[in-house]
């Protein structure tokens, strides 16, 4: 029997898998008093079998409607799950893989000789690709702009996400966090901190001192920082009104 089932993530978010349940061990259990429902949850076998079953359908027999399909319908059903989790490199592998093989032949059970190269496929389609998503690379931006948003966005989401991840002066926590979210996102805190400048204004909570908002932490070219003036912790916005008063 196929049934859908409803799970939230830690970050609140609402997922729904579809998996097949064992009517069978469904009934032996209640016999015994015991409520039981064994549920299949393999994100790659059930992207794989919906691979499979599109490859008979008449519409897809066509290159041109198997690239809609990729683009569309597959890439868009990771974009929730790419944004807050980090899949592993082996898994995402094997998922090119399938694409790849479905969008060549129609089927993910057999290859043929192709002489352009699947990365030509995912560039641009003004550099001469197809726009084809790798999903490594996807999964990679989703989860970096969500850390972005992370710093920036202010809706309760996120300020619970930087009360839970974050220390009081916004550096990410040295311990052990139990999320299964967080070991995704601290990965681009310190590349996002390098590529990043801070833009600020006259009520701007940019640290004056520590972060980047001319392109390098003033804090950087200081020596001796226990009689710093303004203090280690003023924001730029505190200090522009004080100017301006």
């Amino acid at each position: 029997m196929t049934a859908l089932v409803k799970l939230e993530d830690d970050v609140g978010a609402t997922i729904w898998f579809k998996t097949t349940v064992s009517v069978k061990a469904e009934e032996d259990n209640s016999q015994s008093g015991n409520s039981l429902v064994l549920i299949g949850l393999d994100a790659e076998n059930e992207i794989l079998h919906t691979l499979a079953f599109l490859c008979g359908v008449m519409l897809w027999s066509q290159v041109t409607g198997r690239l809609c399909l990729i683009d569309s319908v597959i890439t868009g059903s990771f974009l929730h799950s790419f944004q807050v989790y980090r899949w592993s490199s082996s898994l995402l592998k094997d998922l090119n893989a399938a694409i790849r093989d479905f969008f060549w032949t129609g089927s993910i059970d057999s290859r043929k000789s192709i002489q352009v190269a699947w990365k030509s496929c995912c560039r641009p389609k003004d550099g001469g690709g197809l726009s084809v998503k790798d999903l490594g690379i996807l999964n990679k931006v989703m989860l970096k702009k969500f850390t972005l948003r992370m710093l920036n966005k202010e809706s309760l989401v996120f300020t619970y996400l930087q009360a839970r991840f974050f220390t009081q002066d916004h550096k990410p926590r040295t311990w052990y966090v139990a999320s299964s979210v967080w070991s995704g996102l601290k990965l681009h805190y310190t590349p996002l901190m390098i590529e990043s400048r801070w833009l600020v204004g006259g009520h701007s909570k940019v640290r004056f001192w520590s972060d980047n908002w001319l392109g390098y932490p003033l804090i950087d070219l200081v020596e001796n920082r226990s009689s710093l003036q303004p203090p280690l912790d003023s924001v730029v916005g505190d200090i522009y009104s004080d100017a301006a008063g």
